[in-house]
């Protein structure tokens, strides 16, 4: 390794892991600045160029399946070196699209290199490294493929001022997305040992010591790995995964129809529409809060706080929308919630049955949030829009959804028991062998 690395890795290797998730991650933020530019050039209708981003979905979910298999068994930096360039050949392919069928296979390729590349790999690469700031790390991330969204927005505009052309757009920023996979290469490391270190760079009994004497409140982060059988069977994983499932139902749901919920209150298009984009930054302000906060306060805790917080927003939003100050209470409580759900399942199955039992956890979580619960979502909140002929009843029967959530966040208490000794995890890997 490099001369520079040779302190402790861990701070350098999240640097580098948040580079490649961001350029794995976040290419397909390019699809939905630059595709409706190639549609309306290649004489597509919505549905259409639309249909891309369901593949996209699809293709990311069944990926994180197949990653949650395979990272245990190939390695989450191989799954790296390997699908780290394909988001990005695939964006450069879409230069070259002249059919929709075209169009779906490169937005596939995109889902299939983030859902192997990015999504469980990152993750788990951060947990093998470190343990006392893990949840600011999730947090840096998880939050640097939205980042990505602005970045892409700024050089497409400026691509498209300069040439005029949406080809030369793809072209560019598939040619710089190849930055993760040299990342990878050159700087990416699976865990310590591959260096000689420990975790957080602190000896194993040490850190061990150090989390039995911390104060009760404080974030739990187990020191024994679990097996992905035994987490997996744990009633704890169902309860976490339920809870942000009912919440990514929520949030999805709704922001299929939050610009319409909007105009029917009364405001302008306009001003819908700039509300919608502000609950997306406030997004990615309460991620970094929330993986800051899980380091020190019990992330089921933030968790439910957050779910309780979306709730109160949504239900102020209904019963006191003809108030013009409703939108920015709506903006804020909606927003810092909608950042929460995949970074606090992320912290919460990473501390409560380390990063080893991780990649299971989460490609079994993952798809059911983003395929089933965020799929049945804005189907469902259509129709009660259109049943119930007003917002008010919808916005108030999604927080009480929400509300379920917040409890089921809160009753998924660590696994563990009381010794003679003091507190250890309920069935440490030593004692349960191979799943």
């Amino acid at each position: 390794m490099f001369a520079w690395s040779r302190s402790f890795y861990g701070y350098w290797n999240l640097a580098f892991v948040t580079i490649v998730y961001a350029f794995t991650q976040g290419m397909f933020f390019t699809v939905g600045i630059n595709v409706p530019i190639m549609a309306k050039a290649l004489g597509w209708n919505a549905a259409q160029y639309g249909l891309a981003s369901t593949v996209y979905l699809v293709s990311l979910g069944l990926m994180c399946l197949v990653a949650g298999y395979l990272v245990p068994r190939v390695g989450a930096r191989r799954l790296m070196l390997w699908f780290s360039a394909l988001p990005a050949l695939s964006v450069f392919g879409m230069s070259f699209v002249q059919e929709t069928w075209q169009l779906y296979l490169c937005t596939a390729g995109i889902g299939v290199g983030a859902g192997l590349a990015a999504i469980i790999a990152a993750p788990t690469i951060v947990g093998n490294w470190l343990h006392r700031r893990r949840g600011f790390g999730l947090a840096l991330v998880i939050s640097s493929s939205a980042l990505m969204a602005i970045i892409w927005s700024q050089i497409s505009l400026l691509l498209l001022s300069s040439s005029g052309s949406y080809q030369t757009v793809l072209r560019v920023e598939g040619l710089m997305g190849l930055i993760a996979p040299v990342v990878a290469i050159l700087f990416v490391r699976e865990r310590p040992a591959d260096l000689g270190q420990t975790i957080d760079g602190v000896p194993d009994a040490e850190r061990a010591e150090l989390a039995r004497r911390q104060p009760r409140g404080r974030a739990y982060k187990t020191t024994e790995p679990w097996t992905a059988g035994r987490a997996l069977r744990h009633p704890v994983f169902w309860l976490i995964t339920l809870s942000t499932c009912f919440e990514a139902f929520v949030y999805n749901g709704l922001n299929a129809h939050q610009v319409s919920v909007f105009e029917a209150s009364g405001l302008s298009v306009a001003t819908a529409v700039t509300a919608f984009g502000l609950v997306n930054t406030f997004g990615g302000i309460g991620r970094l809060l929330g993986g800051f906060l899980a380091d020190y306060v019990e992330p089921r805790y933030l968790l439910a706080f957050f779910q309780t917080l979306l709730s109160v927003g949504l239900l102020f939003f209904a019963l006191q929308h003809s108030w013009s100050g409703s939108i920015y209470v709506y903006v804020v409580a909606v927003g810092l919630a909608n950042g929460e759900i995949f970074l606090m399942a992320t912290v919460l199955f990473t501390n409560y049955f380390g990063p080893e039992a991780f990649p299971a956890l989460a490609g079994l979580a993952n798809p059911l949030q983003s395929l089933v619960f965020s799929g049945i979502g804005p189907v469902t909140v259509g129709a009660l829009l259109d049943g119930f002929g007003s917002f008010v009843p919808v916005l108030i029967g999604l927080a009480v959804v929400n509300v379920v959530a917040a409890v089921l966040a809160l009753l998924g208490r660590p696994p563990r028991r009381r010794t003679r000794e003091g507190r250890v995890d309920v069935e440490p890997a030593t004692a349960q062998g191979t799943a």
